[in-house]
């Protein structure tokens, strides 16, 4: 095969592999937590998981029929296929972002719940995590509006092409300032708890050790996109690895909700006490 096939083509389903992979893992995680931890959460929690796993598997969905269209549909017919916009790359784009925006809104609403002695940092910290969290997804919207919209255009101009590389990297930028943001916030807010025994120390230190590694691990995905995407303008790189940001993100949320026992200091799923709440309930006590 081509070298040029091995870095478009090749990458794109090496990447429907990972994906996919990925994809069976949140199932497993999806269950775990339905089985043991729903029933003790609130509803809003419980859909926040159902519409990662539905948005997620659009997206798995959608990178496998990517790449039977250019194995299959489009091979030897249709070259300049290969060097354009997938029409479904949009859509995934839009699949991808909602994870994104819900896992973001799931931290801010932790966040919130820690937050309940509200001064006015606090406050303003809440407004702009909000912020940031809108402006990146109306970043990814307007990056899918884009790549729809050029589909049909035979001859996009160089300007049109300059704009949606900077939208692009703005975009990217967004997620990775919104998840450093939202875990420092959020790091701020547990250093201000004050414990009352050992164990509730050791709580808070588990969900701040916990809080640092989950936002490493999607910011640094992100980034590495980035450079990418930067750096290898004749690849596929990026694209492939950026498909699989939204099962990343969903699976840091479900390792939250999953570990709530570990993080407390307990060992029995069925009897595994959320640590978020009993940071909360330190915080109101103090």
């Amino acid at each position: 095969m081509s070298p040029t096939f091995d870095t478009s083509i090749g990458v794109l389903m090496i990447s429907g592999w990972c994906n996919a992979m990925l994809y069976t893992l949140e199932v497993s995680q999806a269950c775990v937590y339905y089985r043991h931890y729903s029933r003790s959460d609130p509803r809003l929690i419980r859909a926040m998981v159902g519409v990662c796993l539905l948005f997620d598997c659009v997206t798995l969905c959608t990178e496998f029929a990517s790449v039977y269209l250019h194995t299959v549909t489009h091979w030897g017919i249709e070259v300049p296929y290969l060097q354009g916009q997938p029409s479904l790359v949009s859509l995934i784009i839009a699949s991808t972002a909602i994870p994104t925006l819900v896992v973001h809104l799931f931290l801010i609403r932790r966040f919130c719940q820690l937050g309940r002695t509200c001064n006015n940092i606090l406050k303003s910290i809440s407004s702009l995590m909000i912020i940031s969290a809108i402006l990146t997804i109306l970043a990814s919207v307007s990056v899918s509006a884009m790549v729809l919209l050029g589909l049909f255009k035979t001859n996009a101009s160089r300007l049109e092409g300059k704009i949606l590389e900077v939208a692009i990297v703005l975009r990217m930028c967004l997620i990775v300032f919104t998840d450093w943001f939202i875990a420092l916030s959020l790091i701020y807010k547990l250093r201000q708890l004050e414990p009352r025994s050992k164990s509730s120390s050791g709580t808070v230190r588990r969900i701040t050790c916990m809080t640092i590694q989950t936002g490493a691990v999607t910011s640094l995905l992100v980034l590495v996109s980035l450079i990418l995407y930067i750096t290898s303008r004749d690849t596929w790189l990026a694209k492939a690895l950026s498909y699989c940001v939204g099962t990343t993100y969903s699976l840091s949320m479900l390792d939250t909700l999953n570990r709530r026992h570990e993080l407390a200091g307990t060992r029995s799923h069925a009897h595994g006490c959320s640590s978020w709440h009993d940071a909360e309930s330190h915080e109101d006590a103090s």
